[in-house]
């Protein structure tokens, strides 16, 4: 077990700040696809949220919807600040346009489908 946390930090060291650190690339896609999985399930929720009640929606619901996407808004700044501050423009605008795309994606997918009054 110990060796395993030494070449990781043996690994960490020599990333340095010579170059790209890949760590913090690792760290922010993780942040990233986790931004977009809470996303479609937020817009899930609210898609049988709305199925099941109607079109009127409780404050339950709208808090739960709001939070989530509040969380994954942040997430998704942080991730993006860090890979600025880390100088890694191709995996900021890579990741960053795939979660536009995704979102808009679902967005368009969700307001087509119409919901059951």
């Amino acid at each position: 077990m110990w060796r395993v946390l030494e070449t990781i930090v043996a690994l960490a060291a020599a990333a340095g700040s010579d170059g790209i650190n890949p760590w913090g690339m690792l760290g922010c896609a993780v942040g990233y696809a986790a931004a977009l999985l809470a996303v479609l399930d937020a817009l899930a929720d609210l898609r049988l949220a709305r199925e099941t009640v109607g079109t009127r929606l409780g404050p339950g619901h709208t808090l739960k919807f709001s939070s989530r996407i509040t969380a994954a808004g942040i997430t998704v700044v942080t991730a993006g600040v860090v890979l600025l501050i880390d100088e890694n423009m191709m995996a900021f605008v890579s990741l960053t346009a795939f979660f536009i795309a995704a979102l808009i994606w679902s967005l368009i997918v969700f307001a087509r489908r119409p919901h059951k009054q």
